[in-house]
């Protein structure tokens, strides 16, 4: 599988990082965070990670002169799994990226696909993560190939993404 975007630089392999028993072991102090931002015209979201949201929804007002509409965040987590939950949200939606962490995606989707990749890391490494990751890495694939609108494919391999990381 080609990836769009890099892994983070301290995960080798998805696979590597759901055998390894570092699940919230460290310092919980990082969330997840889907803004969706207007500007006057369209609506996109943001997908990114940050220990102050706050500040972060303030600084893009700052830096790009575009509103947050709507704001949900995870709770806290280790920055390990944030950058990694990020980093397959980001490629998740790679085909629908409008410029480096903005995507034409749903928000209420892109909510959904971060809660499913949160659970995945959340879940304690007793049952197979392995297993677990490669279901859920070919059900990213799988979305990834669909085109167009096909809300209800989409919604029916989230829901299968949900089942396999227990919600």
């Amino acid at each position: 599988m080609k990836l769009n975007k890099p892994l983070p630089k301290n995960v080798k392999s998805v696979n590597e990082h759901f055998t390894k028993n570092n699940f919230s072991i460290m310092s919980e102090d990082t969330r997840i965070y889907v803004f969706e931002i207007s500007d006057s015209s369209v609506l996109i979201v943001k997908i990114g990670q940050s220990k102050n949201i706050r500040s972060r929804v303030a600084k893009i007002k700052r830096d790009t002169g575009l509103t947050v509409k709507k704001i949900y965040f995870t709770p806290y987590m280790s920055r390990d799994n944030a950058r990694l939950v990020e980093w397959a949200c980001q490629e998740m939606f790679s085909s629908r990226c409008v410029r480096g962490e903005f995507f034409s995606v749903d928000f209420a989707e892109a909510c959904a696909v971060v809660d499913s990749f949160v659970k995945l890391v959340s879940i304690p490494a007793i049952v197979s993560n392995v297993e677990r990751s490669e279901k859920l890495l070919a059900i990213v694939n799988e979305i990834k190939t669909l085109s167009g609108n096909k809300t209800e494919e989409r919604a029916i391999l989230i829901n299968s993404a949900k089942l396999i990381v227990g919600n």
